[in-house]
């Protein structure tokens, strides 16, 4: 009943025809009708906007495919441990860097592990990676460092410091060989 419109038919109304109107029409209803705390919509709601910082649910998005992504999991789990077992890989492979560090005193302090192959009581080839500290260098040109074993790593009768050359050739190596070396990373 009070709803007057902007413009009609082309016309835009006035100000003053508005306030006409107001005065006229849409006052007076207000003595004998209610007026509304606010105007009546029937609008959806937004949908829920996720805000910076915040995160989506994704459990409930990845809910169906839990099974298939556990089952993923221990089949590469499987697979890494027989590969391991075999000692053709383990998980510091790919965490390395791509290049050999500068033998030079920046490698002072360095953790480096060193793999070893060794015949065992029964004469089946073991390999295992043996870890260390790099305390000084002896000869930057030949790559000799001085090392000083971890206790844990140490047989009996071995020296706890050493000196070996750490060839850049033998850095990470793809495929494990006598004497490849890493940074220690555990």
């Amino acid at each position: 009943e009070a709803y007057h419109p902007w413009s009609k038919a082309g016309q835009t109304f006035s100000p003053g025809e508005l306030f006409q109107h107001l005065i006229k029409k849409a006052i007076p209803l207000s003595k004998n009708n209610t007026v509304p705390y606010k105007p009546p919509s029937k609008l959806p709601s937004p949908p829920e906007m996720y805000k910076l910082g915040t995160s989506a649910d994704i459990d409930t998005a990845l809910r169906k495919y839990v099974d298939k992504i556990a089952a993923i999991e221990e089949k590469d789990y499987t697979e890494r441990n027989i590969c391991k077992e075999k000692g053709e890989c383990d998980r510091w492979t790919d965490r390395q860097e791509l290049i050999a560090p500068n033998i030079n005193n920046t490698l002072i302090g360095y953790k480096i592990e060193m793999l070893f192959e060794y015949i065992d009581i029964d004469g089946s080839q073991l390999t295992n990676w043996y870890h260390r500290k790099v305390t000084g260098i002896k000869n930057e040109r030949t790559n000799a460092v001085i090392m000083e074993w971890d206790q844990e790593c140490l047989g009996k009768g071995d020296q706890k410091r050493t000196v070996e050359k750490l060839l850049p050739t033998k850095y990470n190596p793809d495929e494990p060989k006598q004497r490849a070396w890493r940074q220690y990373l555990q």
